[in-house]
């Protein structure tokens, strides 16, 4: 209860009031501050980063450079097997080879376990394939997407968009200091159809980096 001092020596003076804040009451808006300073703090540390631009030095990852990939990629449908998926296949041997690195094509035949091939019992594959090398000889860390689309579709976000970023990682790091593990990019082809991921199969059980 708030506590009163009277004021004055003289009979019939009005009391003044000198009310106390109230200790629970004080607990209770400190205790609100600072949940609404971590809910702001949570949701600074989680806000979306800035776009890095073209003009970023070179060893650093540009989303603006990883952007003009997936333009490039996704400028049509592009399945497994047809003329446009070997187009984007093409630029991504050359975007690699521009930078410095020497490109494969690994050509696989893979059993064809959802029925995508009517006339044979198998798929043939083209995986993209290149390897930076580290400073000594430990194990290596793949990075792994694929190129090729679903027919209706150009791809830019499945998996466009993972190829761009395979490639600007990979150009950033070429352009910086040597790492000491080797980094391998398995650019896959035959993911989407049945969803079984025909390339990465191929990869892991015929090629020797694997």
């Amino acid at each position: 209860m708030p506590r009163f001092r009277q004021s004055g020596s003289r009979q019939g003076d009005t009391p003044r009031t000198g009310a106390t804040f109230p200790v629970g009451l004080a607990q209770c808006f400190v205790t609100l501050l600072l949940v609404v300073l971590l809910v702001v703090g949570g949701m600074y540390a989680f806000r979306m980063p800035g776009v890095v631009p073209a003009s970023a030095p070179p060893d650093e990852f540009s989303a603006e450079r990883a952007m003009a990939h997936v333009v490039a990629l996704a400028q049509e449908p592009h399945p497994m097997g047809s003329p446009a998926n070997a187009r984007v296949r093409a630029y991504i041997v050359d975007q690699l080879t521009t930078i410095g690195l020497s490109a494969q094509v690994q050509e696989a035949t893979v059993p064809d376990y959802y029925g995508v091939n009517e006339n044979e019992d198998t798929v043939k594959i083209y995986n993209v394939i290149a390897r930076l090398p580290g400073t000594s000889a430990t194990k290596a860390v793949a990075l792994v997407g694929h190129y090729d689309s679903v027919p209706a579709a150009p791809g830019a976000s499945d998996d466009g968009s993972a190829v761009a970023a395979m490639l600007e990682t990979i150009r950033a790091l070429r352009a910086g200091e040597p790492l000491q593990n080797d980094v391998i990019l398995v650019f896959t082809d035959g993911e989407e159809p049945g969803q079984f991921r025909f390339g990465a199969r191929a990869f892991v059980d015929q090629h020797p980096w694997a």
